[in-house]
């Protein structure tokens, strides 16, 4: 099981790098200006964090409404009130986050 654990955590980080990589290209061209490496190692580590709590939020809200609806008798509007906040919002921070450039939304509204 450590072995499979070193894994995966070793493809998040490799994930997350080329991601990095593929927004800083993005930024760059976008805004004119690329941000430094500092910012870039705190966008990867934060995003180590992040992004599983993240799709654990939105999975457990994506279930908890599917339980809301079915108990309400197909009441879409009880589930929608929980699953537009659960799956909404932010699922991967940029570096223009990280610098204040954009906000940060755990949740959806």
């Amino acid at each position: 099981m450590p072995g499979k654990l070193k894994t995966i955590a070793i493809s998040t980080v490799l994930l997350l790098l080329s991601s990095a990589e593929m927004q800083a290209r993005s930024s760059k061209s976008d805004s004119g200006k690329s941000h430094s490496v500092v910012v870039w190692t705190g966008t990867v580590l934060t995003n180590v964090v992040y992004v599983p709590a993240k799709l654990v939020y939105a999975g457990l809200g994506g279930l908890t409404g599917a339980f809301a609806w079915a108990l309400t008798g197909g009441n879409e509007e009880v589930a929608d009130s929980i699953w537009t906040p659960s799956t909404g919002g932010t699922y991967v921070i940029t570096p223009t986050m990280m610098e204040g450039g954009q906000k940060v939304h755990f949740s959806g509204s």
